[in-house]
């Protein structure tokens, strides 16, 4: 069964039509508006926003490699329905169990082999994530699933490790069953870099306008920049505190240029040339968010200038822009959440009377 190929004396493979895709946590709506731009005709569109990582239900029936066009999303699966009245105790855990071992995944394995290719190696694997309130463990959900599985499709071991993920997870008292169609396999990032799936998802709410100039204040590997410029047409500058990455050409952004070197204070740019400043910080950084770095910012924006930092929730942070007399004001801030971690994005505006 794993191994599905095609031949007209096979019975056809039901088509799939109710997916779901993942989003950060905080950034919902962003992945959200991509989804219907990309994806026409979608209908039965539920969000469901989650601390740590939302998800976007809908039912699709146009071209299903459309999905893979996504940015924002971090991942993009079947989604093969909902099993309510799960308990908290062992009734509950068997409830499910055997929900699964009625679960067809024949069609999931079709769709993944035509969005993928054919892999290499053949078997099935189970994610599974247990919430809060249940006098079960995520393992012993995975070992009884296992069984289930291995028992269902004839699976040994070594079957049992992918390349297809069938994902249960139990929130209250439901449980979630979703078939995984594409995940990013993304490069391993350095820990100031954020993953492309968010940097995406923040383009689209920042929306940067074609032949700006956007100023990343610590670029590190170049993604924001790489992102910006490969969807909105930008103009991208790169500017780094750490003499690692300062003066190395960003290969994402094909060479053409060059990461140059700042203390964190004054900027190497003249008045008035730059439509918006980024900057991933945080509190260990040399890059400070005050008066005086403020400032700064204003000196070199145009009049409709905009700056964007995505750092660490900080109380300080929150209390400085709330009494500053800077030439800005926060027209957003928001809460999102970046592999497991807690962030904040802070969107300032120019103000009038700054210009």
């Amino acid at each position: 069964m794993i191994e599905i190929e095609s031949s007209v004396a096979d019975p056809e493979i039901p088509k799939i039509r109710n997916f779901f895709v993942t989003a950060a946590g905080g950034l919902e709506d962003a992945a959200l508006g991509e989804v219907r731009d990309v994806l026409k005709g979608l209908t039965s569109v539920r969000v469901e926003k989650r601390h740590r990582q939302g998800r976007i239900h809908f039912r699709y029936t146009r071209s299903p490699k459309r999905l893979l066009d996504l940015t924002s999303v971090e991942g993009v699966f079947a989604d093969l329905g909902v099993v309510g009245g799960v308990t908290a105790g062992r009734p509950g855990l068997l409830r499910v169990a055997e929900a699964v071992s009625k679960v067809d995944i024949g069609p999931g394995i079709a769709l993944y082999n035509i969005l993928n290719g054919q892999p290499q190696t053949t078997g099935v694997a189970v994610n599974c994530t247990v919430g809060r309130g249940h006098r079960f463990s995520s393992s012993e959900l995975h070992r009884v699933l296992r069984m289930v599985l291995a028992e269902s499709y004839d699976l040994d071991e070594s079957e049992q490790q992918g390349p297809y993920y069938l994902q249960v997870r139990i929130e209250g008292k439901r449980a979630l069953i979703g078939f995984r169609l594409s995940e990013r396999s993304l490069p391993k990032r350095l820990s100031s870099d954020l993953p492309i799936t968010t940097i995406c998802a923040l383009g689209l709410l920042i929306r940067p306008e074609s032949g700006e100039v956007w100023l990343d204040l610590a670029t590190r590997s170049g993604s924001v920049l790489a992102c910006f410029e490969a969807f909105h047409d930008i103009v991208p500058l790169g500017l780094e505190t750490h003499p690692d990455f300062a003066g190395v050409s960003v290969d994402t952004l094909g060479g053409r240029n060059r990461v140059g070197l700042w203390e964190g204070h004054n900027l190497p740019v003249r008045e008035a040339v730059v439509d918006g400043l980024f900057a991933c910080v945080n509190r260990r950084s040399e890059i400070a968010i005050d008066e005086v770095s403020l400032s700064e910012y204003s000196r070199v924006l145009r009049p409709h200038g905009r700056v964007v930092l995505v750092t660490e929730r900080d109380r300080d942070l929150e209390r400085f822009l709330e009494r500053t007399t800077s030439d800005f004001s926060c027209s957003e801030r928001r809460n999102i959440q970046v592999g497991g971690e807690a962030l904040a994005l802070y969107h300032l505006q120019k103000t009038d009377s700054s210009r």
